[in-house]
């Protein structure tokens, strides 16, 4: 994110802040304009009845599914949040529209190359494609 003029800390959680200061758990201080923190996204899939097919789930609780969308119980196709990332409104939407091709029989397949991500702040931050690597 560096090529965006952002900076990123993984791995670490907020523990207090001031005014344009973030304290971070691993001790460093942050000071900026404009702080965001994201803490991490898992889905929600509990009461969706899942135990009673045959929907299998990877390592961190995301509906496993192919390029079609389609999960591992042949009458049930999957999109969104639940599959995992990135959990992000238009890859849904696209997503949302290649399952009902392929319910209904369609040859379509989802291709995550390109998926627009937007930061709901004042100024909007949006990025979308790839970043060229720029080396000198």
């Amino acid at each position: 994110m560096a090529e965006l003029g952002l900076d990123v800390y993984g791995g670490v959680n907020p523990v207090s802040h001031g005014i344009n200061s973030v304290t971070l758990s691993d001790g460093k201080v942050i000071e900026a304009e404009t702080i965001i923190v994201a803490t991490g996204l898992t889905p929600y899939t509990n009461g969706l009845g899942l135990e009673n097919t045959k929907v299998q789930l990877d390592d961190k609780g995301f509906i496993k599914v192919d390029g079609a969308l389609r999960t591992s119980d042949s009458n049930i196709l999957a999109v969104g949040d639940v599959i995992g990332q990135p959990m992000l409104a238009h890859k849904a939407i696209r997503q949302g529209v290649v399952a009902a091709e392929v319910a209904s029989g369609m040859n379509s397949s989802y291709d995550n190359l390109v998926v627009p991500a937007v930061i709901f702040s004042d100024p909007e931050v949006a990025v979308a494609g790839s970043v060229e690597d720029r080396k000198a």
